[in-house]
């Protein structure tokens, strides 16, 4: 899974970086990228940065990169015992950070959704998948028997995705790379990684599955529209088409789904930042699936309104400032629990102080009214004795 010292290795190579960022400038258009990624990609190219390793937070997120914390992994580990027919899990460790838990989900709701005669020989097209995370991770488990292709509109990604692939993967994977003038022919290649604004017209493929993974939560009604479209167009019949992505972040309208994508599953997972942040997982059909997508989106405003009059407990459905603001509040409340605790503890300390000069007083005086006493029965005695 995930290994720091292995980032650091994967270096920048400038010169391609150039040539693709010119591309990107002359024939990109619309799939230019979106403002988030344009001004990370302006931010890296402007830099001294030389490895894969400084660009981590962005492709994983400060929350990604966190080891596991003890609530999420008791989550995914719930989810596991019904959904890890692949095994992954067992390579999970105490090493293991919060995105190698939500790419070992992913890819087995990917796979318990596809059928079982066409794992021998699937294509699959990931957009936006950054520096190829999953392509890794598929091609490490499904070997030669996936044709996976890599689609991105971000050239600092693409320039990473082509040096780290070619550094980890085995070496029986070949990858076929668009700027290295490598034919677009999946008979020739398992991994194929070009850029988004020459894949429509150089893609000959139709794809049993299409994948992204909370990138399209950074974008506009438009640019969702855009890649929703392409999805639709190169997924074979009967396709699956895999979401995961954040409704509250950039654009949180309905989002505008073929009609003849007919939503197979559609829950939060415990990757889940927002309220609404499903995993989606749709089959490319025939017909039209509108009015069932209504419903979705009708009990999803039903859910709100549930949410809004009862205030539950479950931290799945909460903002990420809710769920700060709620740490904050218990971190309050902790420090003047123990605050009254440790005052609670000087005042005992001060009562048996306060006892123990009272037993001492007594003693004292008992002592001294013994002492009083003694005398007089002895004098009494002297007198009585004539003495």
């Amino acid at each position: 899974m995930f290994d720091s010292k292995i980032f650091k290795n994967i270096e920048r190579n400038r010169e391609l970086e150039a040539v693709i960022f010119a591309d990107m400038e002359e024939n990109a258009g619309v799939f230019k990228p979106h403002i988030h990624w344009k001004s990370v990609d302006d931010k890296f190219r402007s830099s001294t940065e030389e490895s894969l390793s400084s660009m981590l937070d962005d492709y994983i997120g400060s929350e990604g990169l966190k080891q596991i914390n003890y609530h999420q992994k008791k989550l995914y580990d719930e989810l596991f015992k019904y959904l890890d027919n692949l095994e992954l899990s067992k390579y999970l460790n105490s090493d293991s950070i919060s995105a190698d838990y939500g790419s070992v989900m992913d890819i087995n709701l990917i796979n318990a959704f596809i059928p079982s005669e066409e794992k021998q020989n699937l294509k699959i097209c990931e957009v936006g998948g950054g520096y190829g995370r999953l392509a890794k991770i598929f091609t490490d488990y499904y070997k030669k028997s996936v044709k996976y292709v890599l689609v991105d509109s971000v050239p600092v990604s693409i320039m990473f995705s082509y040096q780290y692939l070619t550094s980890v993967c085995d070496p029986n994977i070949k990858i076929g790379f668009y700027y290295n003038g490598d034919e677009f022919d999946l008979d020739k290649y398992d991994i194929y990684i070009v850029p988004s604004w020459h894949f429509e017209r150089i893609n000959k493929n139709k794809y049993d599955v299409a994948i992204n993974i909370e990138s399209m939560q950074e974008m506009n009604y438009d640019e969702i529209k855009r890649f929703l479209t392409i999805f639709n167009n190169c997924v074979k019949a009967d396709g699956i088409i895999y979401l995961s992505n954040s409704k509250e972040y950039v654009y949180k309208g309905v989002w505008p789904y073929p009609d003849n994508w007919d939503c197979l599953f559609r829950n939060n997972t415990p990757r889940s930042w927002t309220r609404k942040h499903p995993a989606e997982i749709f089959r490319k059909s025939s017909g039209s699936f509108r009015n069932k997508e209504k419903l979705f989106d009708f009990y999803s405003d039903i859910e709100k309104l549930f949410e809004m009059t009862f205030d539950g407990n479950s931290t799945q459905y909460l903002s990420r400032k809710e769920l700060e603001n709620k740490s904050l509040e218990l971190e309050n409340n902790s420090n003047n629990l123990y605050k009254l605790i440790e005052e609670k503890e000087k005042l005992i300390e001060e009562k048996e102080k306060l006892i123990e000069e009272k037993e001492k007083e007594c003693n004292t005086i008992y002592q001294s009214k013994s002492w009083k006493i003694a005398k007089t029965i002895r004098n009494i005695k002297l007198r009585v004795l004539g003495k």
